[in-house]
């Protein structure tokens, strides 16, 4: 029997497309060290890659984005010049592309671990609510790529163990893997295809409830305003917060002054599926300051204990229908 990697090998050696390098370590085996090692691909690949398109902030971004990949943390990621321009205009409320907040998330099926790339937030009136997309669905495939969500070894390791397919049989469906592969977009190459743009379209397949559902979407500027407010009767008030910015706390002060006056019943303080903001000390009217701020609002003063709950709660009968 012979392992994943030399079977993978083996695909490779006839074209000298290319090959793998694995770090030494186990006993009697030659060692070298990953910074060693990094520095000597790289040179390699220096003097060896023929593609045109070729460029050290290329292969140092490609080199970032895998470093943190590595980490398995869906809350460290690198972002690149264009995707922290993205990250910053979304916080403003500028919303490129399908319109949503967002994120890597982890999960496990079967023993293997899988990071998604998963949706936290529609934004009103953006082209990903109106083509029916929901927070917590999966982006699995774009136009035809599928999205990386697990390492190839564990295809690999399928092909291999099926004893009940010939050596020839499992080559030609490790080569079918290999062009999938190929084919496929990381996470973040996926991210900054629904996240940027106007004007494309998108033929997307999304996991939802174990299921796969098609969705077709014209990619646009969506400008989101982060405070929105209604009376959903004429005693009962409702302010949504969208999203932790600059101008949350002013226009969550603004909305709920005017309305005050009108809700003598009571006011509901909707915080679902917002995606947060940006942790910024030194700056009092961005992100966790904005946030604190505008908590403080809500509930009179900020409690640090956040694990504490009311003791008593009680039911509210209203009309009309709460958004989302």
């Amino acid at each position: 029997k012979r392992s994943a990697k030399s079977l993978i090998q083996s695909l490779f050696s006839g074209n000298q497309t290319a090959s793998l390098i694995g770090f030494g370590g186990g006993a009697g085996q030659g060692t070298i060290s990953p910074e060693l090692m990094y520095e000597e691909i790289l040179e390699a690949v220096k003097a060896k890659f023929v593609d045109e398109n070729f460029s050290d902030p290329k292969i140092s971004n490609g080199s970032l984005n895998r470093m943190f990949a590595s980490l398995n943390d869906p809350h460290s990621n690198y972002l690149d010049v264009k995707m922290r321009q993205i990250r910053f205009n979304a916080l403003q409320g500028k919303f490129e592309g399908i319109g949503a907040a967002v994120q890597y998330t982890r999960t496990k099926k079967e023993n293997v671990d899988y990071q998604n790339l998963t949706i936290v937030s529609v934004m009103p009136g953006s082209p990903a609510e109106k083509a029916g997309l929901k927070s917590g669905d999966n982006i699995a495939d774009i136009n035809g790529h599928w999205v990386i969500t697990y390492a190839i070894t564990v295809d690999v390791d399928k092909i291999i163990r099926n004893n009940t397919k010939t050596d020839a049989q499992k080559r030609d469906e490790l080569k079918v893997l290999v062009e999938k592969y190929r084919l496929a977009y990381t996470l973040p190459k996926a991210l900054l295809q629904i996240t940027s743009g106007t004007g494309a379209t998108l033929n997307l397949k999304v996991e939802r409830g174990g299921k796969e559902v098609p969705v077709t979407i014209t990619t646009a500027t969506t400008l989101v305003e982060p405070v929105q407010q209604k009376m959903l009767s004429a005693k009962v008030g409702y302010l949504r917060v969208l999203q932790f910015n600059g101008k949350a706390t002013t226009a969550f002060e603004q909305a709920l002054k005017g309305m005050q006056g009108q809700a003598t019943k009571g006011i509901v303080i909707d915080l679902r599926q917002n995606p947060g903001g940006v942790i910024s000390d030194n700056i009092d009217v961005n992100g966790f300051q904005s946030a604190k701020t505008l908590l403080a609002n809500l509930v009179g003063t900020v409690n640090t204990q956040l694990e504490r709950k009311p003791n008593v709660r009680e039911p509210l009968s209203i009309g009309g229908n709460v958004p989302g």
